[in-house]
């Protein structure tokens, strides 16, 4: 985690650091990241982003946490102001924010994908325990709502129903990054949008409970 001195800094300058931090981690592999380049880009000495991180291990690591963070919050939004919503309709949405929040964020989202993709990374396996806990836990008590209104089968697995909805999440994010260029950013959204609507169409059919 950051120390102290990062956190007492103006929020100016902490956001042109982690801008800059996301930016170097999202066009490279963990491995090839340069704690210089990130300095340089953020305007500081390279000796000033170790009074604020102990290594380039622990910016790597709290970026992770703030970008899971931020997107938490923005899908949070969404689960508040439709709790009341059908299950399937909720989670149309989320899916959907979850493409938003890629588009609006795009290097942050580049970031998490190379972040799966990454190899040999001694705290890996933690972090993304820890992220899809999270994003399995909100699923997980979706479904069991679900049932209780008597949207859901009630036979299926919550936990694992939980697991595959969120792989889906990052099939969808990491094939859209892979065609995504700056050029195309509306068009693609709008196609992957539909997408979505298809892919849940076909997936209610198989966990609704059947009249």
């Amino acid at each position: 985690m950051p120390t102290e001195t990062f956190f007492n800094l103006k929020q100016d300058k902490r956001d042109r650091i982690l801008k800059s931090a996301i930016n170097e981690f999202s066009r490279y592999s963990y491995q090839k990241t340069n704690i210089a380049n990130i300095a340089k880009q953020a305007n500081i000495s390279k000796g000033s982003m170790y009074q604020y991180f102990k290594d380039k291990q622990d910016l790597y690591i709290y970026l992770i946490h703030y970008g899971t963070q931020k997107k938490m919050e923005f899908l949070g939004n969404t689960l508040n102001n439709r709790l009341d919503h059908p299950f399937m309709d909720i989670l149309r949405e989320l899916y959907k924010q979850g493409v938003t929040f890629a588009i609006q964020h795009l290097e942050l989202a580049k970031l998490f994908i190379n972040f799966t993709k990454e190899q040999d990374l001694p705290f890996k396996n933690k972090l993304i325990e820890e992220g899809m806990e999270k994003s399995n836990r909100i699923l997980a008590d979706l479904l069991k709502k679900g049932k209780l209104k008597g949207e859901v089968n009630e036979g299926i697995d919550e936990q694992l129903t939980a697991v595959l909805l969120s792989q889906i999440d990052l099939y969808i994010v990491d094939t859209l990054l892979a065609e995504l260029d700056h050029s195309n950013i509306k068009l693609k959204m709008d196609d992957y949008l539909s997408k979505v609507d298809k892919m849940l169409d076909l997936f209610e059919y198989g966990i609704k409970k059947r009249t």
